[in-house]
């Protein structure tokens, strides 16, 4: 990854004045939210610009409510906000505004609010088209390479470094079928720590039939054993739950507790 946050400020700070579309693609899993957050964390970036700007979207996004959150962010008032609001708010800002997990490009157009006075927005996505559409300078993000998998796999399978008691080359066959995604693989990282249980997980990532798969369902069939070792099953259960949030929602622990004690499982 630190490849390419280097190649990702670069083009924040080393691009044209004109050139204000930046933009991250790769698969679901693969680090863009991270890679994202650790650009906004960036001191250079930090240095450049203000305000730092940052939108979550989603697949089902609501747009109204994003641009009134981003009016909030800057500080203007009123019920009826559009672009061009949004782009009066901003004038005299030199500022980058981030704009994360956007599924489709014409969103983008309602969010085209910052001046061309060195300010950027900086996308990251799924769809390479996305950034396609605004002529965006891309860079994609990889998958893991073998080296940097175990790396981050040993992180969560072995968090007291202990692994004398398992096969490297076991580890390696669970490594590789994690396909290089860094969520994959610390969610069956965990999955390792807690049972130790190395057999069963191999057994069922090679039992995965992910050929025929398109690359989302690559990546839930996988992380399907990170559900799986949620036992006892009470705790599935509870799990469960997060699924009754909108994506992306900020989940405060008294809602789901609520939830769980309506259901009776606490």
């Amino acid at each position: 990854m630190e490849e390419t946050l280097e190649r990702v400020v670069s083009n924040l700070l080393g691009s044209p004045v004109s050139r204000k579309w930046i933009g991250v693609h790769g698969a679901g899993g693969a680090g863009k939210t991270l890679l994202a957050k650790r650009v906004c964390d960036n001191d250079q970036v930090k240095g450049r610009f203000d305000p730092v700007l940052w939108l979550t979207f989603g697949q089902s996004v609501q747009v109204e409510a994003k641009q009134h959150e981003l009016a909030k962010k800057i500080r203007l008032e009123g019920d009826q906000i559009s672009n061009e609001t949004l782009r009066r708010g901003l004038v005299g800002k030199r500022c980058l505004l981030v704009l994360d997990d956007v599924w489709k490009f014409i969103h983008l157009d309602l969010f085209d609010v910052v001046q061309e006075n060195g300010s950027k927005i900086f996308i990251s996505t799924r769809k390479r088209d996305v950034l396609d559409s605004r002529g965006a300078i891309k860079t994609e993000m990889g998958l893991l390479g073998k080296e940097d998998s175990m790396k981050l796999f040993a992180v969560h399978a072995f968090p007291n470094q202990n692994h004398a008691q398992v096969s490297k080359a076991v580890v390696e066959q669970v490594v590789e079928k994690c396909g290089g995604l860094p969520l994959v693989l610390k969610v069956i990282g965990r999955r390792m720590a807690a049972t130790q249980d190395w057999d069963y997980v191999l057994s069922k990532l090679k039992d995965q039939q992910l050929i025929a798969l398109d690359e989302e369902q690559q990546v839930l069939e996988r992380l399907k054993l990170g559900y799986d070792a949620l036992l006892p099953l009470r705790i599935q259960q509870h799990f469960l739950f997060f699924a009754a949030f909108p994506e992306d929602w900020p989940i405060r622990f008294w809602e789901l507790f609520r939830c769980w004690k309506g259901e009776g499982l606490v």
